[in-house]
């Protein structure tokens, strides 16, 4: 058999160790259908699989497939697994790829189906098979076609057992007033929808922002999406469009394909499977096709029309995603490659949902009921202000001192209670007794450079560089393999500028770790510091080499120029440092051009830079307290 290396599929893969699926690319190479998650065939077409992670392309040996439902050359969709990668499933919407799978992996195809046989119970076997006729016969997806024709009583059976599954490590949320207003909504909903009995819905105790509409006319809701929505018709929108799922039967036939034909009927039938182990799981990795997202859509629009609900705020909901979206590594690769997502693009559902409308809209519940809703799962807890942050932390870090003191008391020697101690007198910027507890620690421990270490930052955080550097030569004399120990060492010796010895330490320390490129740069600013540019610069090109995009190489390069009257130089080094600036030193980038450029007269590129400066050191500043208070939490 003849096959094209170069012919790609879009797939989507569920690794199984996360509840999402990912866009990826797909070819069947020689020994089994090779998957790219990085866009990058073009580069390597020419590679043959070898069965072994190659790159980041993980290798799916056919011997190793399987499939829930047989597959034929018709088959419009494959889901398929691999048997040594238990929970990942890989989802391919192309006929051709079915095509050609079949005749590499006959044993998912429809002729070993018959051979081997589904199941040995009987009636079930006999149900299944026609069931695959009736495949057959249709123009139907398979699990689709299978879905609607499962019994409404296992339907409902295997959704109870889908929101059992996905609650029993989270709480069901049971508040009798969040409740009321929650049948309201759904009634409304469901009437609407012209449905005998409303969706059941199950309100979890969870962070994650998200519905999910389970078999048999089920949803699960989320508190993390009640607590992110900004009104109660945003909430009706988007259980409006899980209901769309339920109404196609979408979660059905995504178990079908997921579990598979024998498995998923064994259950519908008898009400007991052992290979139906974590079903919520399972639900909450699907991934829904493009055009099932499509229906669940349209079915929203006529269930908000007919119950007089504005689709504005499910419009603003999608929008919402769309922006969170818009920045992540993934949504760059969908914008790109939209051919890849099974979703169609949020921007294009906002757009959908925010027409306008020609129909009298009314709150789909109270303000009242919406207060309750927010608070099904109990009122958030009481967010402190920075000031009880750090009194509350103060308590919880003198209870630390209290304790090792008692210990300490029965046990001077005790060295747990003595090094805690030590710590917490650290913490509590007690640096005189902090210092006391490692002096007795060292006395104790003579030969663990640690404490010797511990010693130093201390000494350095008061502006003692002399007992800083004695203490880092104790450290090094017990750790002479610790290439730290000589950066840290080296950057006092600059202080001091003691060019000589800081760039002897320098050196010791990238003969131990080569290629730590801050060390390089470390060295070059102790040689700018002396007055040799000629080595300094040859240390900032051994940094591009390792890192060409290390914007401190561009700043100490910059530098290092304006140091030697190159100005213009030293800018288009500080514009391209900025360019791929990380924040934390953008601000001494933009100090640095601000000054060149008003060396060379450009006072308005100058003033320029000096504007983001104080911006971007009022963001640092606020970023940093933020932080501070974060940690106390």
């Amino acid at each position: 058999m003849h096959l094209d290396k170069y012919k790609q599929y879009s797939a989507r893969l569920t690794t199984g160790a996360a509840a999402i699926s990912h866009p990826v690319m797909v070819r069947l190479a020689r020994n089994g259908i090779e998957i790219d998650a990085g866009l990058s065939f073009g580069q390597t077409t020419g590679q043959q699989a070898s069965g072994s992670q190659d790159a980041g392309r993980p290798v799916w040996h056919y011997e190793d497939l399987s499939s829930g439902v047989p597959i034929t050359a018709n088959s419009s969709e494959v889901l398929i697994c691999d048997g040594k990668q238990p929970g990942a499933t890989l989802l391919v919407d192309d006929p051709a790829f079915a095509a050609n799978l079949v005749r590499l992996s006959p044993q998912i195809g429809a002729r070993a189906w018959r051979t081997v046989g589904l199941k040995p119970a009987v009636s079930i076997t006999a149900t299944v098979a026609g069931f695959i006729g009736l495949i057959y016969a249709t123009d139907y997806s398979p699990a689709k076609t299978i879905a609607n024709v499962l019994p409404e009583r296992g339907r409902v059976v295997l959704g109870e057992r889908v929101i059992t599954s996905m609650t029993k490590k989270r709480r069901a949320c049971t508040d009798p007033a969040g409740r009321r207003a929650l049948n309201h909504m759904m009634t409304r909903l469901s009437t609407a929808a012209g449905l005998e009995k409303p969706f059941k819905v199950t309100v979890v105790k969870w962070g994650l922002v998200n519905a999910f509409a389970a078999p048999g006319g089920q949803l699960i809701l989320t508190s993390g999406l009640i607590r992110k929505a900004t009104s109660a018709d945003m909430v009706a929108g988007v259980m409006a469009h899980e209901m769309g799922h339920g109404i196609e039967l979408h979660p059905e036939a995504g178990l079908v394909r997921a579990l598979g034909m024998s498995a998923a009927g064994e259950f519908f039938f008898t009400g007991s499977s052992s290979a139906i182990k974590n079903i919520g799981f399972i639900l909450a990795t699907l991934s829904y096709t493009r055009r099932a997202e499509t229906e669940a859509d349209q079915h929203a629009l006529k269930i908000l029309k007919k119950a007089g609900i504005s689709t504005k705020p499910l419009s603003e909901f999608f929008n919402n995603l769309a922006k969170k979206s818009k920045n992540s590594s993934i949504g760059k690769v969908l914008n790109k490659y939209r051919f890849l997502s099974t979703h169609p693009p949020s921007p294009e559902r906002a757009k959908l949902f925010n027409a306008g409308l020609s129909y009298k809209v009314t709150p789909v519940i109270s303000q009242k009921e919406w207060a309750a809703l927010r608070v099904i799962c109990g009122k958030p807890p009481k967010r402190l202000s920075p000031k009880e942050l750090l009194a509350q932390r103060r308590k919880h870090l003198d209870a630390a001192i209290k304790t090792t003191t008692a210990i300490l008391a029965k046990d001077p020697t005790n060295i747990r209670a003595l090094t805690r101690r030590a710590s917490t007198y650290r913490r509590l910027e007690q640096y005189d007794k902090a210092l006391k507890d490692l002096a007795k620690l060292v006395k104790l421990q003579p030969d663990k450079s640690l404490l010797h270490f511990k010693r130093a930052r201390i000494y350095e955080t008061l502006k003692q560089t002399q007992k800083a550097i004695e203490s880092y030569n104790q450290t090094i004399a017990l750790a002479p393999k610790n290439s730290k120990m000589y950066r840290f060492r080296a950057k006092l010796l600059a202080q001091q500028k003691k060019w000589d010895e800081a760039i002897w330490d320098l050196n010791t320390a990238i003969t131990i770790k080569p290629k730590r490129t801050d060390y390089y740069i470390a060295r070059a600013q102790a040689y700018r510091g002396k007055g040799d540019q000629t080595n300094a610069l040859a240390d900032i090109a051994a940094v591009l080499k390792i890192s060409p995009k290390s914007a401190l190489a561009y700043l100490e390069r910059g530098r290092i120029r304006a140091a030697m009257k190159q100005d213009e130089d030293a800018i288009a080094d500080y514009s391209k440092a900025v360019s791929i600036a990380p924040r934390y030193a953008m601000i001494r980038i933009l100090h640095a051009r601000g000054r060149a450029y008003e060396r060379v007269g450009d006072h308005q590129a100058a003033t320029a830079d000096y504007r983001k400066l104080l911006t971007l050191k009022a963001f640092t500043k606020a970023t940093k307290e933020h932080h501070k208070h974060a940690r106390t939490r």
